[in-house]
């Protein structure tokens, strides 16, 4: 009984997140998210995500719990056990219990939002995560900072110091991989300013679009 009471309450915390939220896509199918608090903006902005890729959002998890054996064999067993060795399932659980309320019905929005996309479209199999939990988010992040650390930390050492460190001539505050082009030389008569953001078009690390507005 008492776990029924549970799921009816939880249940009914998922339809409130959902009544409370908008999502539009424009032309180019980027979703515009409009919530009446931030729980429910992350909510919606989680449940546009899955539908544009819930495979990656599932991989991305997946990985960050140390999980991709399960799925891969032994070509990520060592992967696996670098992140229960750097304890990332746990500490990510116990980050999470610290989190104080504003910040962890964020990460409850977030799951809810991927668990109400799963309940909305039975169709969508997941290959392992069959419920999203709160936690998962702080994991991913770990996850991510892990993986950006150990990737610097191997250039250095195949490199070596001297070959990796900045060329001494560089000047302070100079960006990287930004181009500015002038008024008279753009084919429109605009200034342009290009960007390169060193990030992924595939992976963990690829960005994804969205635009978020909390009334809250």
């Amino acid at each position: 009984v008492a776990i029924m009471a549970f799921e009816t309450l939880l249940f009914a915390q998922t339809d409130q997140l959902a009544k409370n939220v908008t999502i539009y896509r424009d032309t180019y199918g980027v979703p515009h998210v409009f919530g009446r608090t931030d729980a429910s903006t992350v909510f919606g902005f989680a449940y546009a995500q899955a539908e544009d890729n819930f495979w990656r959002i599932e991989e991305n998890f997946i990985l960050a719990l140390g999980r991709a054996s399960e799925l891969y064999g032994e070509k990520t067993l060592d992967e696996d056990r670098l992140n229960y060795a750097l304890e990332i399932p746990k500490l990510a659980r116990e980050e999470y219990a610290r989190l104080d309320k504003h910040m962890r019905s964020l990460c409850d929005g977030y799951a809810a939002g991927l668990n109400y996309y799963l309940t909305r479209h039975p169709e969508v199999h997941p290959r392992l995560l069959t419920k999203i939990e709160p936690w998962y988010t702080l994991a991913f992040i770990r996850y991510n900072y892990f993986q950006n650390g150990f990737a610097r930390d191997r250039s250095l050492r195949r490199l070596g110091i001297q070959t990796a460190a900045l060329d001494s001539d560089l000047k302070p505050h100079t960006g990287s991989n930004g181009w500015v082009i002038g008024p008279s030389r753009s084919a429109t008569g605009n200034a342009m300013l290009f960007i390169n953001p060193h990030l992924p078009f595939f992976g963990p690390g690829q960005v994804y679009e969205g635009h978020v507005h909390s009334d809250e």
